[in-house]
């Protein structure tokens, strides 16, 4: 349980350092989608230690998201509750995604990212 407990405080720092920044600003990232996802996964590989086949599926769903995220920004206005729900519908299907895909240990490590990343308040409180 220590272990456990300790993986995930661990893994929280590692992907918070990692994704301070959280997800891209949709409006710099036309054109450069696929040098970002490539940065994002390579980020997340060296946490999560993925074998290459899970490294060009998570790539992809990557890619993927960017793309709907850009695109969402495009159709929705800044701060609407259409774009906020789209952002979470895309974050969500994202999030489902790459949990089928990583094992059960990186899932946890995963889980960490996520809410760290869902939760930034959360950090900057300590």
């Amino acid at each position: 349980m220590k272990k456990n407990s300790l993986l995930l405080v661990l893994g929280v720092l590692l992907f918070t350092t990692g994704f301070a920044n959280g997800t891209p600003d949709p409006k710099k990232m036309e054109g450069n989608i696929d040098q970002i996802a490539r940065t994002q996964v390579r980020l997340m590989q060296q946490y999560l230690h993925f074998n290459e086949f899970e490294y060009i599926q998570i790539k992809k769903l990557t890619e993927k998201q960017l793309a709907d995220i850009q695109t969402a920004e495009k159709n929705y206005e800044a701060g609407s509750s259409e774009l906020i729900a789209e952002m979470h519908q895309i974050e969500d299907t994202y999030t489902a995604a790459v949990m089928g895909i990583i094992n059960i240990s990186q899932s946890k490590v995963y889980a960490a990212y996520a809410f760290s990343r869902n939760n930034p308040e959360v950090l900057s409180a300590h």
